[in-house]
């Protein structure tokens, strides 16, 4: 009984040498890429929702790629909202910047970027299948010069979400 006892107290004292210098240690959380990439889809998903919501009138032929720039705040909720890029069509301009502005609940920053992080909702809106195959390339030169920068200068590069919708014709 008492060799039964003296082992549990050598266990439990070894148990707690051990568990000193773990606790003690530093724990660095790292962003995944499961995370921004769940919060980015996220975000697109409920930008096109919201783009749904935006009133586009059937005699609007509206056609052209905005890219807006907002930031969240801490309850979740797009702020900041400014054209970054305008498209070259009014009525573009305004849906795109309607439905950022109604952009709400998107959670947390994802961890890794700073709290004001700058986001960019790319949105293109097009007429016809020939539209949208030029927006897109237009998207894609913007883009690359936009992530070509931001390698350059070094700074925390702008989080950047895409929505493509085809409007009547």
């Amino acid at each position: 009984m008492q060799r039964r006892l003296i082992a549990i107290m050598a266990a439990l004292v070894l148990s707690t040498a051990l568990a000193v210098p773990l606790a003690s240690q530093d724990i660095t959380v790292t962003p995944g890429p499961r995370g921004e990439q769940a919060f980015v889809a996220k975000v697109s998903s409920d930008l096109n929702r919201e783009l749904r919501h935006v009133y586009l009138s059937p005699r609007d032929h509206a056609s052209g790629l905005a890219m807006v720039h907002f930031r969240i705040d801490d309850q979740g909720r797009a702020t900041d909202v400014k054209l970054h890029h305008r498209s070259g069509d009014f009525t573009v301009n305004r849906v795109a910047l309607a439905a950022v502005r109604r952009l709400d609940n998107l959670g947390a920053v994802p961890v890794g970027y700073p709290d004001d992080q700058i986001m960019q909702a790319n949105i293109i809106l097009a007429t016809s299948e020939r539209d949208l195959i030029r927006l897109n390339r237009q998207l894609d030169k913007l883009e690359a010069a936009r992530i070509n920068q931001a390698a350059r200068s070094g700074g925390h590069p702008v989080l950047a979400f895409t929505v493509k919708a085809q409007s009547a014709s």
